[in-house]
């Protein structure tokens, strides 16, 4: 099991535009996953903007530490920020209901063991094979793109399953 600690980022006008995705069916009693958080910025994001608990996992310990150090919010106490693989935390899938992946550059093969696992709405930017003709593509404004765009894919696992 090999981390991969690229990092790029979803903007603050992408992390706007996430919202706005997720804001279509979000209910009171849901709760968020962004797993490969960084900086925990989306976790902080979506507390913040829905006040629903929100959890970011991140393999990357310094990102972590950081993450931990600036979070400032009126929301603390809907945010965890855990320090780990997904790989080794699959219970959380089970705890929530909204999940945020940007899993461009994971190895083959996770993306795969996060969706059998979870059971909810799935926004990534690459989906599982298995379910890539389900999937609906909306833009998202990254760090990684000048001038761009990248796609997030939202995937409604409970019409699958």
């Amino acid at each position: 099991m090999s981390k991969n600690l690229t990092y790029g980022e979803v903007t603050s006008i992408g992390r706007k535009e996430l919202c706005n995705l997720i804001k279509e069916h979000i209910k009171p009693t849901d709760r968020f996953i962004d797993i490969g958080s960084g900086y925990g910025k989306i976790t902080t994001e979506i507390a913040e903007t829905f006040n629903i608990p929100s959890i970011g996992i991140e393999i990357d310990k310094k990102k972590h530490d950081v993450a931990k150090k600036i979070c400032w919010s009126n929301r603390k106490n809907l945010i965890t920020l855990i320090d780990g693989d997904i790989r080794n935390h699959l219970e959380l899938l089970k705890q929530v209901n909204i999940l945020y992946a940007d899993n461009v550059t994971w190895e083959n093969g996770l993306t795969d063991v996060i969706f059998k696992n979870f059971n909810g709405v799935f926004y990534c930017m690459r989906p599982p094979k298995e379910a890539r003709k389900f999937a609906t593509k909306h833009d998202l404004t990254v760090s990684w793109l000048k001038d761009s765009k990248s796609h997030v894919y939202k995937i409604n696992t409970k019409d699958l399953r």
